[in-house]
C-alpha cells in the first residue's frame, strides 16, 4: 500500500503521495501552519472513526451551540488535477444526511476560495469540532492527533493559532 501524508495547512489536511512517518511542523510568519502526518497511521485512522461515531451527537450540539462558538467539519475536497485536500469548513448546516458549509482555508492551486460553500453528505465528514469563545474545544480528534506529535513549544503555538485553551 502507498503511504499517504497529510499536510496541515492552517487547519486543513492536504493529501500527497509522499512517504514518511515523521510529523513535522513549519510555519512562516505570513502563512498557515504546515505539518506532515501519515494518514495511513492506525492511530490517525482511529481519529476519523471516533469523529464519525460522534457525528450525530455533534449535529445535536449544533442546535444549541451559542452563536459565539465556532463549528467546523473536515471533508475531502478534490481539485481538477486529482489532488485531494482534507479541509476544514465552517458554519455547517445539516439537512437530513447532507450538509452545506463554507471553506475556511484551501490551497491556492484549488479552484475554490475562502467563503465558497460546498454541499456534501454526512458520511464524507472526517472530523468535526466546536470551539467556544473561552477556547474550549470539543471534537477535533485529528487536531489532537497531530498536536501530540509536536514539541511542547510547538503545541503552545499550535493551540494559540487555533484558539484552543482546553481540549474537552
Amino acid at each position: 500500500m502507498t503511504k499517504r501524508i497529510s499536510y496541515i495547512i492552517g487547519i486543513f489536511f492536504l493529501l500527497s503521495s509522499c512517504s514518511t512517518k515523521e510529523t513535522s511542523f513549519d510555519r512562516k510568519d505570513d502563512e498557515p501552519i504546515f505539518a506532515n502526518i501519515n494518514s495511513d497511521d492506525s492511530e490517525y485512522l482511529m481519529t476519523v472513526k471516533e469523529a464519525q461515531s460522534q457525528i450525530n451527537s455533534f449535529i445535536e450540539k449544533l442546535k444549541t451551540k451559542p452563536e459565539s462558538s465556532n463549528a467546523c467539519v473536515k471533508i475531502p475536497v478534490s481539485d481538477n488535477k486529482g489532488k485531494t485536500a482534507f479541509t476544514w469548513l465552517v458554519n455547517p448546516v445539516f439537512d437530513l444526511d447532507s450538509c452545506v458549509a463554507e471553506i475556511f482555508e484551501i490551497p491556492s492551486e484549488f479552484d475554490l476560495k475562502q467563503g465558497d460553500k460546498l454541499k456534501f453528505i454526512k458520511n464524507d465528514i472526517q472530523d468535526w469540532y466546536i470551539l467556544d469563545q473561552e477556547g474550549r474545544m470539543e471534537g477535533g480528534y485529528s487536531l489532537r492527533y497531530m498536536r501530540k506529535r509536536l514539541s511542547i513549544k510547538d503545541q503552545m503555538e499550535f493551540d494559540k493559532y487555533i484558539g484552543v485553551k482546553v481540549y474537552l
